[in-house]
Formats: C-alpha cells, structure tokens, sequence
C-alpha cells in the first residue's frame, strides 16, 4: 500500500512541476509579447517624428530675376532672403556672388539680380 501511495505522490509531484512550468512558460510569452508591443510602439512613434520632420523640411528652390532698387546692397538683399528662410547672411551673399557672376558685393540700382527663395509646392 506504501508503494502505491508513493507512486501517486510522485505522479502528483510530477503533475505539480508541469504545470508550475506551464505557468513559467505563460509568463515568459507573456512577457516577450508585452516587450515586443512596447517597442513596436517606440518605433512608430520614432518613425513617425522622423518623417513629420522630413515633411516640414522639404522645400524646392526657385530662382527669379529683381530689379535693383536705390539704397539696395548685396548685403541687406541677402539678408532678407536669410531672414525669410533662417539662414545664413554671409552664405546667402556667397550664393548671391556665384549665381550672378559677381567679383565683388557692388551692385548698381537699376541692373538685374538672380535671387532664390523656396516653397512648398512643387512647380
């Protein structure tokens, strides 16, 4: 009779560990779930920056011709185009120089200049 109540205990214990990892392994998928929807989560919301970023900063270039007024420099042009689009003055006068064939800044009222801006919209 010893016997076979210590088999049943045994078979009992056996039963008992089972599913003890039974409920282990529950707990790790249900970790590893849990985990894998958090990161799904951050990357989305990371991706989603980088591309909301990208929107905002694409802008085409566009070139057009204006008429030099009296009291107009390279200088203060530049600085206009600048402080439209938050750039650099000394670039923008850089830019200014090449695209005109410019040697120096003089610039005469009355004469032509090619200036640049941006938009949004493709055209």
């Amino acid at each position: 009779m010893n016997y076979i109540r210590t088999i049943i205990e045994s078979k009992i214990r056996n039963i008992d560990i089972l599913r003890i990892r039974k409920q282990d392994g529950q707990k790790s998928v249900f970790l590893a779930g849990l985990v894998f929807l958090i990161l799904l989560i951050l990357f989305t919301i990371i991706f989603r920056g980088i591309k909301a970023r990208g929107q905002e900063q694409t802008r085409y270039k566009y070139y057009t011709s204006i008429e030099i007024q009296n009291g107009d420099t390279l200088w203060s042009i530049a600085s206009e185009i600048a402080d439209a689009y938050d750039l650099d003055t000394r670039a923008c006068v850089k830019e200014l120089k090449f695209m005109n064939n410019l040697k120096d800044d003089t610039i005469h009222a009355g004469n032509y200049l090619t200036v640049f801006y941006y938009d949004d919209e493709y055209r």
